[in-house]
Parts: structure tokens; C-alpha cells; sequence
């Protein structure tokens, strides 16, 4: 993919916002037209093109697979892109947090043919929700840590902004090392896709009890019961407070037993089979 400059900002009748930084990517040229400020939000080099690769690259690894989710997912027609992540400025390193929404243009094949949108540096925002959770949690958190069960709070980019100290020993980590971090961090490839699933019904409005398998620092599997009930604030989606229970060891009785009834079923048949052939 290539890149060319842009010094006009795009006219888009789906926001009402003012736009920070500006993509239109034809999809059918692999061509991304950007603007001067998409280039310094990103510090990037406005005298050189840049891939589509590129700009991921900038993106913090635990966030790059939910980024590329919603832009698969925005290419198949299911919906409009719009979501949170970080980067790391290429010219600084600086760790900024950025919004993105746009639109998938379809062409009368109904192949996606265009793509363009918006990006907003929303980092003091996120520092000042940080700042004003922290305060809360200072409140809170010696009630949250007598707790047996670990509570997992989580924001709608289902980002970590809360855990308590039962939770991330549950984990095998710190309190510190959740904060930030996706659900996803915590989950093996194969079930992502299943626990956004639920994360999406989160966002219904659908609360929810149940079984799931998560993964230790040490990468251990961590079977968990939870109970999750989703947040909205003046009727906005902002988040999920989950309820946790480590289910590890009742679980490994239950396959334990599981394997112990299949054999037993194994050696009944056996024993049939021969009485039959007597």
C-alpha cells in the first residue's frame, strides 16, 4: 500500500465531530490518502510512503488483534468501524491513545471498495479517566481485596481499568500488570473470537454466568466461572464489572471423573462382549 499527503480535511456526514486527523484508502488501488495531521499524530515522515502494515506496527502488540477484528469485520459489511488503542509515535516513541471511526464503501458487486475515516488523540482524556478511577479505586479497594472472588472491571474497548488484588493473584500477576490490558491478553488465539463474542453481548445489554478458560503468566490454563453484567452510563455501553471465581480445581475433579466413568463404560462393554461370545 502506498500513501499520498493531503492537506484538506474530509467531509464525512456521519460524525458531527471535528476531526484531528483524516484516511481515505482505496481499497481497489491500495492507495491511502492522508492529511498532514494523520502524519503527526502517528510521527510519521511526511516525505516518505508508508504501508497499511506500517501504520499496525505503531499499534501496542496487546491491542493489534482487536484492531485488525474491527477492521475485518468492517470490510464484511458488518458495521461501521469505531474503536480505542495505543500506539507508540514512531519519531518519539511517546505512547499516545488514539480513536478511530470511519465507513467501508461497497461497490455494486458488493466488494469493499473504499475506506475512509477519522482519527482523535483522546490521551488526555484517558489520563484524566485513569486519574479520577484511581481515586475511586482507593476507596474501594480494601473492600474489593477481602473479597474470595476476583473482580475484573472493563471499559467498552474492553480494555482492563480495574482488577482486584484476588483477581491478578488468580493470574499469577500483579494488579499493575492488568491495568491497560485487554481481556484478550488473558485468553489462548483459538477463543478470542468467542470471548468477543460475549464481550458483544455485553454491549446488548446481556448479562451473563459463565465457564471460561483463561491463561496464567505462566501460561498455565486458569478455568474460571464468571459472572458479568454490563455498564451504561445515561444509557451509553461504558464498560463491564465481572464477578470471578477460580474454577480450576473443581473443574479438573469434573474431567477426572468424566475419565474414570469412560473407562468404567469401556470395561462394562468389554466384559458384555465376552459373556456374549461364551
Amino acid at each position: 500500500f502506498s500513501s499520498r499527503r493531503r492537506h484538506t480535511r474530509c467531509s464525512r456526514d456521519w460524525s458531527s465531530d471535528v476531526c484531528s486527523s483524516d484516511l481515505d484508502w482505496d481499497l481497489r488501488q491500495s492507495n491511502m490518502i492522508l492529511n498532514a495531521e494523520y502524519y503527526a499524530l502517528h510521527g510519521l515522515d511526511t516525505n516518505e510512503d508508508h504501508s497499511f502494515d506500517d501504520y499496525l506496527n505503531l499499534i501496542l502488540e496487546e491491542d493489534r488483534p482487536r484492531v485488525r477484528q474491527m477492521i475485518e469485520m468492517a470490510m464484511t459489511g458488518a458495521c461501521d468501524y469505531e474503536g480505542e488503542f495505543r500506539i507508540h509515535r514512531k519519531n518519539d516513541g511517546k505512547l499516545r491513545w488514539l480513536k478511530t471511526i470511519g465507513k467501508v464503501s461497497f461497490d455494486e458487486l458488493g466488494a469493499p471498495c473504499r475506506s475512509y475515516g477519522a482519527v482523535y488523540d483522546i490521551t488526555e482524556q484517558k489520563l484524566l479517566s485513569l486519574k479520577q478511577l484511581e481515586e475511586v479505586s482507593e476507596s474501594y479497594e480494601k473492600i474489593f481485596d477481602s473479597f474470595h472472588e476476583g473482580i475484573w472491571v472493563i471499559d467498552n474497548n474492553a480494555i482492563t481499568t480495574y482488577v482486584n488484588k484476588p483477581m491478578s493473584d488468580m493470574l499469577g500477576l500483579t494488579q499493575a500488570e492488568m491495568l491497560g490490558k485487554s481481556i484478550i491478553s488473558y485468553v489462548e488465539p483459538e477463543l478470542r473470537h468467542l470471548a468477543m463474542i460475549k464481550f458483544s453481548d455485553r454491549k446488548e445489554g446481556i448479562s451473563d454466568r459463565h465457564e471460561f478458560k483463561l491463561r496464567r503468566k505462566d501460561g498455565s490454563d486458569c478455568w474460571v466461572l464468571i459472572g458479568a453484567k454490563p455498564v451504561f452510563t445515561e444509557g451509553v455501553f461504558s464498560g463491564v464489572v465481572g464477578v470471578v471465581t477460580d474454577y480450576s480445581v473443581i473443574k479438573k475433579i469434573q474431567e477426572e471423573k468424566d475419565r474414570k466413568i469412560i473407562e468404567l463404560e469401556a470395561l462394562l462393554s468389554e466384559r458384555s462382549e465376552k459373556k456374549q461370545q461364551l
